[in-house]
């Protein structure tokens, strides 16, 4: 009853069956087979002799494009309808009687709830087997091609799945993430070294190109496969918190140190291996520059934000029960040891960018980068310990201290610069105020105004700092209030 998949798994043979079971299945199947394989042998059957080979090439493009909208669209959707649907109708508090793992019913929503689209993706592959002959096209690297992109959507259905369990919307930042790995050949991602990473098998010629045989995995589609599966592996241990109690935070504290940690490394591998990932961008260097390193920096920091807000959710419902309680039967880890971790995460990257020499001017970089990497991680940290124990959702007081903190200072910066004779390429001591300034500004060994800007980024505690003392204080006045109403009524 606990197979991860097949009919064994209950909630694999429920998806299956609302989906109309084999007949729906063989039926949309065959009919997709038909459809689109009899339009492939019709056209290359009425198509010039001499050009038959380069139009059934054609035609296999067109396939893998199709396998694409199959398996990362249609397929996506699946995963979050079969969620949502349990979750809104409450049919999950039923799935959560019975004697199940977990783990097995979360395999059960990510390859359940999507059987159609795999059905589709499986008569695909069989057209494009097909048609191979034809094209004069070696089957394996169709075949290769079709594992790579099935591989990196298993990650997208892990993490639709983890987002639809705890709460609505996720399933728009999963098309975004898709949308940017396939479009533009991927040159907005080359910035930022895990999407570089996690992304390679998919802008690189593998799907787009399909050129890549199993004996040519080498280096880099070997980090992407298991750094996909770490991080499915992740979201599916989140997601089946959500599926045993709607009341579990997800994505816990540890195991979003868990996520950072492999973020972390992720990003080191990028940027310490940069021209392995981004060969198949169309600016490639041979190392890190300073748009790599900062992009690094900030993505991290944007994955430590989702263990500080868990421990600050920890701690709130810690106190707010008055110790363990069945859904917290363990005391929360303290949140100034999660800034620190992450802190300490963050910093790791230093040692992949680490030049062949030390000099003086990295560890300044490096010193100014640990400066303003902790203090905005303070900040977020003390903004959210006092909008959680305030406020139902934090997120948009969050976004909103980002866009002041980090955005307005370069908006400042830019009408500072038009409005005077600064140079317009470069930025003033007005951009330093921000982390998204101040980290280029390191990188490229202008430290005119390091000092300025790290001075701006620990004043811009000073706000959360006060929340979070008033929000403490106000916590441990209603805690008295309720000892003291108790000792009444005994």
């Amino acid at each position: 009853m606990s197979s991860m998949i097949g009919p064994g798994n209950p909630i694999f043979y429920a998806q299956f069956n609302l989906r109309g079971g084999w007949k729906n299945t063989l039926l949309y199947t065959g009919g997709y087979i038909l459809l689109i394989g009899g339009g492939v042998f019709l056209a290359l059957a009425n198509s010039n002799p001499l050009d038959k080979t380069s139009n059934a090439r054609g035609w296999l493009a067109a396939l893998m494009t199709l396998q694409i909208f199959i398996v990362g669209l249609y397929g996506t959707i699946r995963v979050n309808a079969a969620v949502r649907a349990d979750v809104v109708s409450r049919m999950i508090e039923s799935h959560r009687l019975m004697p199940m793992p977990a783990i097995p019913a979360v395999f059960g929503y990510i390859f359940g709830g999507p059987i159609q689209a795999l059905a589709l993706a499986a008569g695909n592959l069989i057209i494009g087997i097909l048609t191979c002959s034809t094209a004069k096209f070696d089957l394996t690297q169709w075949v290769m091609a079709n594992f790579m992109l099935l591989a990196f959507v298993i990650l997208i259905w892990s993490a639709t799945a983890q987002m639809a369990f705890a709460a609505r919307g996720g399933l728009i930042l999963m098309f975004i993430m898709l949308g940017l790995s396939v479009t533009g050949n991927g040159t907005s991602l080359a910035t930022i070294p895990a999407l570089a990473v996690l992304t390679a098998p998919i802008i690189a010629k593998s799907v787009i190109q399909m050129r890549t045989t199993p004996g040519d995995i080498g280096f880099a589609y070997g980090v992407a496969l298991v750094s996909q599966a770490a991080l499915a592996g992740v979201c599916v241990v989140a997601a089946a918190r959500k599926f045993r109690s709607h009341e579990l935070i997800g994505i816990n504290a540890l195991l979003g140190l868990i996520m950072l940690g492999v973020w972390v490394g992720i990003s080191a591998i990028g940027l310490r291996y940069i021209l392995e990932f981004t060969i198949f961008f169309r600016y490639s260097k041979t190392e890190a520059g300073t748009s790599h390193i900062v992009g690094a920096i900030i993505s991290c920091f944007v994955i430590a934000l989702f263990p500080i807000s868990s421990a600050c959710r920890e701690l709130i419902q810690w106190r707010h029960n008055g110790g363990a309680s069945p859904a917290q039967p363990n005391k929360p880890i303290p949140l100034s040891l999660v800034v620190a971790a992450c802190a300490v995460f963050i910093g790791m990257i230093f040692v992949a960018i680490r030049p062949g020499h030390m000099n003086e001017a990295f560890f300044t970089s490096m010193l100014t980068s640990s400066s303003t990497i902790l203090s905005t991680l303070m900040g977020a940290a003390m903004l959210l310990r006092f909008t959680h124990s305030r406020l139902k959702r934090a997120w948009p007081t969050l976004v909103t201290w980002l866009l002041i903190t980090w955005i307005a200072p370069l908006l400042a910066d830019v009408v500072y610069r038009a409005a005077t004779d600064a140079p317009a390429n470069n930025m003033t001591f007005l951009a330093a105020a921000s982390p998204l300034g101040l980290l280029p500004m390191a990188w490229d060994n202008e430290f005119d105004y390091a000092l300025f800007g790290m001075a701006c980024q620990w004043l811009l505690v000073l706000p959360p700092l006060l929340l979070c003392l008033r929000a403490l204080r106000m916590e441990k006045t209603a805690a008295i209030k309720k000892s003291a109403d108790e000792l009444v009524t005994v």
